[in-house]
């Protein structure tokens, strides 16, 4: 499988939030997203080309209620949206979220492998890369892509540079 490393500055999104237990995900997230691209004109005075779920690329971003960004437990936040510059202030009825700057693991796969695509980042990927898993797996759509396509992005750090870290703490 093919992957690459980013790192992403400065990501803020702006959509719908929904929240429900975790292991309800499958029925709960697409009724979401139906709810932003039902919505989504009400963004377009906040941007100067036409808004289409055709033209524009979004963000799927997953949360724990209780830690901003870990994976979620046992109730999760779901964040289905668009980028948008830092700073944005978020019409009634829509939220807006800011990331941190974070290095990724990005690979591309289709709705149909997200399981099988995890499953490999997790016994195969990661190892190789020696680096550990951060945060949520974050999903992305390109408006370029293929309906069903989507890319996954994994927050990621150095296990090597983290054993290091946690040397430097102990010989304190």
């Amino acid at each position: 499988m093919d992957y690459y490393k980013k790192r992403i500055h400065d990501l803020a999104i702006l959509g719908r939030l929904g929240r429900q237990q975790s292991d309800e995900t499958s029925t709960w997230i697409q009724l979401l997203w139906f709810e932003f691209e039902q919505y989504l004109t009400e963004l377009q005075p906040l941007f100067t080309q036409p808004l289409t779920e055709e033209t524009v690329d979004c963000w799927g971003i997953s949360s724990d209620q209780d830690t901003f960004l870990a994976p979620p437990e046992k109730e999760g936040l779901y964040l289905a949206g668009i980028q948008v510059k830092k700073g944005t202030v978020a019409p009634k009825g829509w939220t807006y979220w800011e990331l941190p700057d974070q290095d990724y693991l990005v690979l591309k796969t289709n709705v149909l492998l997200v399981d099988q695509t995890v499953k490999e980042i997790f016994e195969v990927i990661l190892p190789k890369e020696q680096v550990i898993l951060t945060g949520a797996i974050q999903e992305f759509y390109a408006a370029t892509d293929t309906p069903g396509e989507l890319w996954l992005y994994c927050p990621i750090e150095s296990s090597i540079e983290l054993e290091k870290h946690h040397s430097t703490l102990l010989k304190r």
